[in-house]
Order: structure tokens, then C-alpha cells, then sequence
């Protein structure tokens, strides 16, 4: 299940029992706040807190997940067995074990996703490249989300030669796009052209929060998206502004080889 997927079934079980975000989240312990962002795809609720959310809306967790179509092995049928068994310390020590884990594993991912990167072949010799009109470009390896927030560092980023003409003046890097937020203006894949400016109110820029990339227009204390579909992300001193968006790259202006 994607982050969006959850926020989704999150939204519409509460609704289902008519319990208002303030509610929900007096009713387990959490701020208003961590509940909205779970229900706007910004972040997702540990083990504890779904486990929570489940019973109070009063639903079957296998449904609620998914997982009712799902064949489970023996040995994952006694782990569930064991998990069950615990007191609450157990439970919360196993929650930490698998939250921990799962960190490792992407940060392995990443990992290996630079090295390939690296090992990329040489490119053609720079008289080649000065011949066909490319500039060398910056573009992140991670999306900036048109939708749920994604990871967006300074040190995932690899270089593409892009057709001169195609890059807007103060062009600074690019960001492939992920998610349907930003449509009819911008797709999932496009590659936004960023510049160091800050967007005004109203211009869609590159936005961090709690270390997720969003391309959002700024509103009045809310990043907003072109897809009415999608909730206003409230605006808080953490949110970082990388840039303005000025452009998108067509695919035949890029030679990332």
C-alpha cells in the first residue's frame, strides 16, 4: 500500500464513524497536527498509533490494510503469533526493531542507487559536447512529490547534459516530478527546472518538509496543488523553499547518458 493509499483509507474510516481530525487524535494521544499529516500523505503513523486509529474506527485491520487477499507463510503466521504474545514493552521494542530495519534497508537502497550512479560510462570528450550545444545540468535522483512528500537531499544528485536552448535563464537544477498534484501544468516524469529564487505568492516553487520534496504553488501560509483533489498543506517555520519552479524539460533536451 503507498503512502497515498493509506492517507486515503486513514481519512475515510474517521469519517465513516464521524469523528472530526481533533477527535481522532484526542482519542489516541497525538496531536491534531501528526494525524492531519498522516491523512495528507506528509508522514505515516507508527505500529502503536495505526494499531490505535484501527480500533477506534472500529475496523478489521486485515481489510484496512489490504491484506485480506494475501497468502501468508507459516513462519510469518508465528511471528504474528509471537507479536501478539507480547506485553506492551515487547511490542513497542518489536516496533522499534522493524521501524529501524526498514530505515537500514532504504538507506541501503539509496546507497546502492548512488553507486550506480557512479558507475555510469564516461561520457564523450568535452570538445563532443560543446559540439552538439549541451550544458552539463544538476538533476536530483529523487522526485520532489506532485502529492506525498518523498526525500530530497543536496547529495542525491547526478548530472545530465541538456540542449542549451532549452534551459531558462538562472536556470539551478532540476527535479523529476511524482504523482498527479500538480496536473494539467506539470506530470509525473516531468523534469522541473528550478532557480535559486523564492517564488511569490501564487508561483509554484520546490518546498521541504520534515525532509519531504514538494512542487507546490505558494499560497497565503499553504502550499496548494492544481489538483482540487488534493488538501492544502498547511504552511509551519520548518517548510524550506529550494527554489522557484521555471520551466520543465522535454525528454529529447536531455542526453543522460
Amino acid at each position: 500500500m503507498t503512502g497515498q493509499e493509506l492517507a486515503l483509507r486513514l481519512r475515510q474510516a474517521r469519517n465513516a464513524v464521524g469523528l472530526t481530525q481533533a477527535q481522532a487524535a484526542r482519542a489516541i494521544g497525538r496531536p491534531a497536527q501528526t494525524l492531519g499529516g498522516w491523512e495528507n500523505a506528509r508522514s505515516q503513523p507508527d505500529v502503536g498509533a495505526l494499531t490505535a486509529l484501527m480500533r477506534l474506527y472500529r475496523v478489521n485491520a486485515a481489510a484496512f490494510l489490504g491484506l485480506e487477499a494475501e497468502t501468508f507463510t507459516l513462519a510469518e503466521v508465528r511471528m504474528l503469533q509471537r507479536y501478539r504474545a507480547l506485553d506492551e514493552h515487547g511490542r513497542r521494542m518489536a516496533d522499534l526493531t522493524l521501524e529501524e530495519e526498514t530505515r537500514r534497508l532504504r538507506e541501503e537502497t539509496a546507497r546502492a542507487a548512488r553507486r550506480a550512479q557512479s558507475a555510469r560510462p564516461a561520457r564523450a570528450p568535452q570538445a563532443e559536447i560543446e559540439a552538439q550545444n549541451l550544458l552539463a545540468f544538476r538533476v536530483s535522483d529523487q522526485p520532489a512529490a506532485a502529492g506525498t512528500g518523498v526525500y530530497l537531499g543536496p547529495e542525491c544528485f547526478h548530472t545530465v547534459y541538456v540542449n542549451a536552448q532549452a534551459l531558462p535563464r538562472g536556470a539551478a537544477f532540476g527535479v523529476p516530478v511524482r504523482g498527479d498534484s500538480m496536473e494539467p501544468v506539470y506530470h509525473d516524469g516531468d523534469i522541473l527546472v528550478v532557480s535559486g529564487e523564492q517564488p511569490r505568492c501564487g508561483e509554484v516553487g520546490v518546498f521541504t518538509l520534515d525532509g519531504n520534496g514538494y512542487v507546490k504553488k505558494l499560497g497565503e501560509g499553504v502550499l496548494l496543488s492544481l489538483n482540487p483533489a488534493y488538501a492544502p498543506i498547511p504552511m509551519d517555520e520548518s517548510i524550506r523553499c529550494n527554489g522557484k519552479v521555471i520551466g520543465v524539460l522535454s525528454p529529447r533536451d536531455v542526453d543522460a547518458e
